[in-house]
């Protein structure tokens, strides 16, 4: 069985372990609960950077947003010309150009991204472009945001990446009082864990309405 837990580094706090998922994907790992209303998401609509896309290369798209961030969570509409894309590397940089292009579209500017990958679908023939969200080369956990390209155009993005300041900090705990921490209070505490990956990440979290952040440890095992 493998197992994930995120283990916090808060500083005024006690460190907290969380009970991780059967799944090991980051996505697993509890996150925060989204709601959508009209006027969160009129708002989010009216933002300067939505509408300076409409008004340029986005004219006829539609999106739903994050309403904590206003980013947008699922964007879609006419094609986007990026140029040619044949390759992995084409179309990283074919969707790093385009972010450049529209700066803040997705949360935050191209400084703040790095390319996770880039695959290809035979079976619809699209790729697939992931971008994280990095804070002084530390991950932000869940904080992406992938683009579909089709033809040689973008047909559809989405974004779940913080823009919210993210508070700098120095790790408290070792990475090893991170594994003691994320096995013993866990939910197999008892089993014998191979250590598969402990790394440190910034985990956003929603506080007085607000998106703040917190140090956190990403532990997995198997057992």
């Amino acid at each position: 069985m493998r197992v994930s837990a995120l283990v916090l580094l808060a500083l005024a706090a006690p460190a907290m372990a969380f009970q991780p998922s059967d799944v090991p994907l980051p996505e697993q790992v509890p996150g925060r609960v989204m709601g959508f209303t009209g006027t969160g998401q009129a708002t989010a609509r009216a933002t300067a950077t939505w509408q300076d896309f409409l008004a340029g290369e986005g004219r006829g798209w539609t999106a739903r947003f994050d309403e904590v961030t206003q980013a947008p969570l699922r964007a879609y509409g006419p094609p986007i010309a990026l140029g040619r894309v044949r390759s992995a590397p084409e179309a990283e940089a074919a969707v790093m150009q385009f972010l450049s292009r529209n700066p803040g579209l997705v949360g935050v500017d191209t400084k703040s991204l790095q390319v996770l990958s880039a695959n290809h679908n035979p079976v619809n023939d699209a790729w697939y472009v992931d971008v994280q969200q990095m804070v002084d080369r530390v991950p932000v956990q869940d904080a992406r945001a992938t683009f579909r390209v089709r033809n040689d155009t973008l047909v559809q993005f989405g974004s779940t990446i913080a823009p919210a300041p993210l508070t700098a900090g120095v790790p408290t705990l070792s990475p090893q009082d991170a594994v003691d921490i994320a096995i013993f209070d866990g939910s197999a505490p008892d089993a014998e864990h191979e250590v598969q990956q402990t790394e440190l990440v910034y985990l956003p979290v929603v506080l007085d309405g607000g998106l703040t952040s917190r140090l956190a440890w990403r532990v997995r095992s198997e057992t």
